[in-house]
């Protein structure tokens, strides 16, 4: 492998010491001359028609600027209007509400204490309507309807629409029904996952101003300003050159802020107060109202030879939307697509569906729809491998993806890494020799994710001191910009605190990607190449004019333009900014704009050790190994960083985390008080294996790194368990509750 001097290394973060010393400024951070303070109005019930609103009272608080309902809102509705999806929703609830926690009115107030004072001044008159909170239920021909008017909502038409089903499609490759005959064993088991919040410690925050002419500028905390601008831009019907999205920055999203939750409500209460806006919700607020995982139902029926070989499989998800579409579409084509997992099927049926609930409306949440599959199908695995008498690490090698294999997307693979990264995640963990204690066991998950391409750009500028600026509309959530002054250091041959990464507003950066679905690096980092390719390329011709030699005999290196394997004639980097400007009168700028990229496809496994107290159900991860393909670590200790987080993620999600409803939809754990995240304690050290086969057109031959360890945890744990005390838990969290009825249930059989 080269031996590269700036990628490829051990690089802290160069915005680690603004974030750790308070310097960094999120939203919440926003303060504006003569700034107002929001607060909103939540539904109590989950499906109710609103027979009035009085906010009179509210109206005549002192210090009260503005109070809006549904009244004052566009009448437009609005989903996700980038991804083409359902446009179902409007800023605030008109005619009816349809869960608990959604927005109905706002007030705007010199303090938060006045708007807290004004909400509850409000008269709100409901009358409730049946309710729904089971996806198959809500599925049925005679169910109430939740959107009585779906077919009407754009885009028109859509794909399945009817009843409570916003979406439905089906997948398939060869002949499943006569694969299923051939089998010498089927397995049939449903699998459920419950709704999962991605406990971001930064709630979400907005502050809104709209000047004289109509122009909205909003600081946000968001994945995507330009996702954002274009989305606040439909909702009030303006130009897009009408709003001007100021990322701040941020204190996490795992994809829960890749839509918009409190931005259009700062913007409407600006417009009527005439004066900026903000509006940051609480903690409940964001249990209430923002935009966590799905939860699912997922049928999965799989046929194999007694020897082990997968012939056939037949998968349908339901995918709980919620109240709303948001991205529920495209999570349950995402789960349905990926319901092969990374295994050679010949033979496989996919049914998508998603279902309107009386339920919050979920969102992207790290490999949206991937995690929930992973848990049936690898559970499943290992259902197989212990029916037919295989080790589950035999199953898992014979059937895995190899070169010359095709994928369900119909994609020929002309390499892969399955294989590596199983059997090194196996042996993290000694697969094979004997557990240490009685009630331990030893688990895998594995899993696959593609790292799409969507257009960025980036613009690069040659600053007077020989330092680099690069100026892009990108938010930074995992340490981009550290990524990105490796890569211009790198290709400018220059030491990294030469280069300074700026974000800025979607006014004056190039479109930026969605900071999600592991792309930046991929995306942006190939816009840096291209942008610095361009600098270099001024840079060369510049110095061959003025040293009088030919391009091809120089090189940039150092901080300066020099003759190759000389050191006698150059020009640092700070002659030729000055030279450019004196002598051409312009600076030497770069920019790079990526488009058609390939997606790749990374392989990822898991393997756990528990132990399982059979008196008390608790479980305790005593080891855990993660093996990932990650194409090339620009920044090892990064991709080690986001490789643990996955993994402590997804033992939360395995163990402890859900939404807990009562009969009415309420949410009951609104609160990191009852809503349990791992700490510390409950986390063994996570040994990472990296494992890199270059992608053929990522920069430097990465590939994404951010979704992939996420998806296999909760089935490595599930399989622990399972191997420790001989029960099956087909539903995550797995709580000991769920072990102890198990236990007892086996028992009793």
């Amino acid at each position: 492998m080269k031996n590269y001097s700036a990628v490829g290394k051990d690089i802290p973060r160069t915005d680690g010491v603004d974030k750790v010393t308070g310097r960094a400024k999120f939203s919440d951070d926003v303060k504006l001359p003569g700034m107002l303070y929001g607060k909103v109005l939540r539904s109590p019930h989950p499906h109710a028609k609103i027979s009035s609103i009085d906010t009179r009272r509210a109206r005549d608080l002192p210090g009260v600027r503005a109070v809006v309902t549904g009244e004052d809102a566009p009448d437009i509705r609005y989903g996700l209007v980038a991804f083409s999806l359902l446009c179902d929703r409007h800023i605030l609830a008109k005619d009816k509400v349809r869960f608990v926690g959604e927005s109905v009115a706002a007030v705007a107030a010199l303090s938060p204490e006045i708007a807290e004072e004004a909400i509850d001044l409000i008269q709100v008159q409901y009358e409730p309507l049946p309710a729904l909170h089971d996806p198959e239920k809500a599925m049925k021909s005679d169910a109430p309807l939740i959107h009585e008017d779906i077919n009407s909502y754009s885009p028109e038409g859509g794909s399945g629409r009817e009843g409570n089903i916003l979406f439905s499609q089906e997948f398939e490759n060869g002949d499943v029904a006569a694969a299923f005959e051939k089998s010498d064993l089927i397995f049939d088991d449903t699998f459920h996952t419950p709704v999962v919040h991605q406990c971001y410690l930064e709630p979400n925050s907005a502050t809104a101003d709209v000047d004289h002419q109509g122009k909205v500028t909003a600081w946000v905390t968001t994945q995507g300003s330009f996702g954002a601008r274009d989305l606040l831009a439909y909702m009030f019907n303006l130009p897009n050159d009408k709003v001007n999205v100021v990322p701040t920055e941020i204190g996490g999203g795992f994809g829960g802020k890749l839509g918009i939750t409190i931005a259009p409500i700062s913007v409407m209460l600006a417009k009527k107060a005439g004066k900026p806006v903000k509006v940051t919700m609480t903690r409940e607020e964001e249990f209430l109202n923002s935009m966590p995982r799905y939860a699912s139902v997922i049928q999965i029926k799989t046929g194999a030879r007694s020897d082990g070989t997968l012939l056939a499989r037949q998968v349908k998800v339901i995918i709980d939307a919620g109240a709303y579409a948001s991205f529920s579409p495209a999570v349950a084509m995402s789960a349905a697509m990926g319901s092969g997992g990374p295994y050679n099927i010949p033979n496989l049926k996919a049914a998508a569906f998603s279902v309107y609930t009386n339920k919050t409306p979920g969102g992207a949440y790290r490999a949206p729809g991937v995690p929930q599959m992973a848990f049936a199908y690898e559970s499943q695995m290992d259902i197989i491998a212990h029916k037919i008498g295989m080790d589950p690490l035999e199953l898992r090698r014979k059937n895995g993806l190899k070169k010359g294999d095709s994928t369900f997307d119909g994609r020929e693979l002309e390499k892969s890494t399955f294989k590596t990264v199983l059997e090194k995640a196996a042996e993290g963990i000694q697969w094979g020799g004997k557990p240490k204690g009685a009630n331990r066991g030893k688990g895998l998950g594995c899993g696959q994710w593609t790292t799409g391409m969507n257009p960025g750009g980036g613009l690069m500028k040659l600053n007077e001191d020989g330092t680099i600026s690069i100026i892009s509309g990108m938010v930074d959530l995992t340490g981009s910009r550290t990524i990105l002054a490796q890569i211009a250091a790198e290709e400018l041959g220059l030491p990294i605190d030469h280069i300074n990464v700026i974000t800025v507003d979607t006014d004056t950066a190039l479109p930026a990607p969605l900071s999600g679905g592991s792309t930046i690096t991929y995306n942006m980092g190939n816009a840096i190449r291209l942008a610095s390719g361009n600098v270099k390329k001024k840079l060369l011709k510049l110095a061959a004019e003025k040293l009088g030699e030919k391009e091809e005999d120089l090189e940039v290196k150092g901080g300066a333009v020099k003759v190759i394997d000389s050191s006698e004639k150059s020009l640092s980097l700070a002659e030729l900014s000055r030279i450019s400007s004196e002598s051409k009168g312009e600076p030497i700028i770069g920019a790079g704009l990526t488009h058609d990229l390939p997606s790749c496809l990374t392989f990822v496994a898991h393997a756990a050790e528990v132990e399982v107290d059979p008196e008390t159900g608790v479980v305790t991860v005593l080891d855990y190994s993660a093996c990932q393909d990650v194409g090339f670590a620009i920044n090892p200790m990064s991709v080690q960083g986001q490789i643990q987080g996955g993994v402590v993620q997804g033992i939360g999600m395995g163990l402890t985390e859900e939404y807990i409803f009562d009969g009415d939809g309420k949410i009951l754990n609104p609160s990191f008080l009852d809503y349990r995240i791992p700490t510390s304690a409950d986390v063994p050290k996570i040994k990472t294996f990296i494992v890199e086969e270059a992608s053929p057109k990522g920069p430097y031959g990465a590939k994404g790194v951010g979704e992939p360890p996420h998806v296999p945890p909760t089935p490595a744990i599930a399989n622990a368990i399972y191997d420790a005390v001989g029960v099956r838990v087909k539903e995550f969290p797995i709580t000991p509750e769920k072990i102890r009825m198990a236990l007892k249930e086996k028992l009793g059989n």
